[in-house]
């Protein structure tokens, strides 16, 4: 069929534009599914946690409560301070009694697994389970909580084979003076009662310090991972989404005021995103078929409606292979039919063009034959001067000879324009005739400094490169002075950059900044060549830096350095291997 590779794209096109904002509503509705579970998981662990967090802080005012109650009990300071210690009776007595009072104490609160009063007092007796000599304290004073102990003496009580507890140790004292050391036990697993339930959709962890602190199996895998990612974090965030062991989890944390206790739940989104992701691939599905049916719902209407555009694709194939008499008729009054009455048109155009363009060929060649004339009457003019120059020898007119010898000179440079290209050192001989020209024109002499290296003068350059910029020094700087003056003419090669920089400059007053920024901004975005601008600057360094761009590229840019009262320097850049002539 004509045309399917048009009709084809056309389809498609519309197609993906009203598939487009369906596939993106899909994925944004699961996205923001996603992230409505997301929140749901993140309320629920929080909710959990915080149960979790009360859950501690009640246990630790239990502790604290112990702790007070033991400090105003009487019976021990009486028995430590008021009791004669070489009566062992009252001593055995005092101790059977406290040790009976703290064991009801004990008992009262299930939760507390041993309550231990280390005396410093040898004198007094041990008696299990509460008091003990501080001896038996082998290791260095502990810290006040520790969250995973094990007894640090062989008693019967406890041993290293039972459960892991929390303890509080403090210090006792009476009136400023120590009494000894109170240690409070609660087995983990009533403290940390989360950390010993099995909970299949996720697990908990308790970081005290920096450090995890050991749940039932001893140290998780993740704990080392999570404390610095998790603590890292948690001082900005309720919760998080951590990358760990190289894949992506959700956490949740929360700590424990009046604790440095940090309680983190990991909760697992497995399940959640395999619902998500069953999801997007059952839309998938249905986007597939839906993408079917309307493509072909779409191309079935789309080559109805194109038979007609055939018809003037068939008549642009005529044109093509060069029948210009073709013309089509296209029932029908829509767009299509307008688009062949374009198309009649502008066969009609084409022919008026070719008959216009002829005419133009003709006008072209006439104007070839007239530059042709042009260059040999200069050919003429050139030869008239070499007479002149002839009778003014013959006639010893030394000073005439010389004007017309210099002047023959840049006439037989300026009609070499054939090759576009010249040597430095052409164009410098060049420069010193017109020089020596305006020395005989004027009162004043002008002088040149020329410092370029021997090989640098084989180099080429385009054709009058360097002559506007002698005669703008001439125009700007010396001519409104009147007087004698220097113009420098300098090259050097920077073989590492692989460009010859030509520099001239005057010794004139200078250009302000306005002006400089003015013709900057011309060298950078130069006018058209009609323009004011082109017409007043002669050649100038707008048609320099055109010709810089035409021979070498944008690249290749003219410098200025300027300032009022200290001359005017205009640098020009040349590749050192010069490009082919354009």
């Amino acid at each position: 069929m004509k045309g399917t590779v048009f009709s084809r794209r056309l389809v498609w096109v519309y197609t993906i534009i009203v598939m487009i904002p369906v596939t993106v509503f899909i994925i944004t509705a699961t996205e923001y599914l996603l992230a409505g579970e997301y929140r749901k998981l993140i309320e629920s662990a929080g909710t959990s946690l915080d149960d979790n967090a009360r859950h501690i802080t009640d246990s630790v005012n239990v502790f604290y409560r112990i702790e007070s109650i033991i400090g105003s009990n009487h019976s021990i300071t009486d028995l430590i301070f008021f009791t004669n210690k070489e009566d062992t009776l009252p001593v055995v007595t005092g101790t059977r009694a406290i040790t009976d009072e703290l064991e009801r104490l004990q008992d009262s609160l299930p939760q507390i697994y041993g309550i231990r009063i280390f005396l410093s007092d040898q004198r007094i007796p041990e008696r299990w389970p509460i008091f003990f000599h501080e001896d038996r304290l082998s290791l260095p004073p502990e810290e006040t909580w520790q969250y995973h102990y094990y007894t640090a003496f062989n008693m019967d009580l406890m041993s290293a084979a039972g459960p892991p507890l929390v303890s509080f140790s403090n210090e006792l004292a009476f009136s400023r003076r120590r009494i000894g050391s109170l240690q409070i036990l609660m087995r983990a697993d009533n403290f940390f009662p989360f950390l010993y339930t099995d909970r299949s959709d996720s697990r908990d962890f308790v970081f005290h310090r920096n450090k995890a602190v050991p749940g039932p199996g001893g140290q998780d895998e993740l704990s080392p991972l999570l404390a610095e990612s998790v603590l890292k974090a948690a001082a900005e965030n309720p919760a998080g989404v951590l990358r760990v062991n190289g894949t992506k989890r959700l956490f949740v944390w929360r700590a424990v005021p009046g604790t440095e206790l940090l309680l983190v739940r990991d909760c697992p989104t497995g399940g959640m995103r395999r619902s998500i992701t069953v999801s997007r691939i059952i839309a998938g599905a249905g986007i597939a078929a839906s993408t079917i049916l309307l493509f072909l719902i779409i191309r079935f209407a789309t080559q109805q409606m194109m038979k007609r555009l055939y018809i003037i694709m068939d008549g642009m194939k005529e044109v093509r292979e060069g029948n210009l008499d073709i013309s089509l008729s296209v029932g029908g009054s829509d767009e299509i039919t307008g688009m062949g009455q374009i198309f009649t048109g502008m066969v009609d155009r084409i022919k008026t063009l070719i008959a216009e363009i002829e005419r133009e060929q003709r006008l072209v060649t006439d104007t070839e034959i007239r530059a042709m004339q042009n260059q040999i009457n200069a050919h003429f003019l050139y030869n008239a001067l070499e007479t002149i120059k002839m009778q003014a020898e013959l006639r010893s007119q030394d000073d005439i000879v010389q004007s017309i010898t210099l002047l023959g000179k840049m006439l037989r440079y300026c009609l070499r324009w054939r090759s576009p290209r010249v040597s430095l050192g052409e164009e410098l001989e060049y420069i010193r005739a017109y020089i020596a020209l305006l020395n005989i024109r004027h009162d004043y002499t002008i002088q040149t400094r020329v410092h370029i290296e021997e090989p640098l003068l084989e180099h080429e350059i385009p054709k009058m490169l360097i002559q506007p910029l002698v005669e703008n020094a001439f125009h700007h700087a010396i001519e409104p002075r009147g007087e004698d003056a220097w113009i420098g003419i300098s090259a050097a090669a920077d073989r590492e950059a692989g460009v010859i920089w030509i520099s001239v400059q005057d010794f004139g007053s200078g250009i302000n900044p306005e002006k400089r920024k003015e013709i900057e901004a011309l060298l950078a975005s130069p006018p058209p060549a009609n323009s004011p601008q082109q017409s007043s600057g002669g050649i100038g360094l707008i048609n320099i830096q055109e010709r810089l761009t035409a021979f070498y590229g944008p690249a290749w840019k003219i410098r200025i350095k300027s300032g009022e009262g200290k001359g005017t320097e205009v640098l020009i850049p040349i590749p050192l291997r010069p490009a082919p002539c354009p």
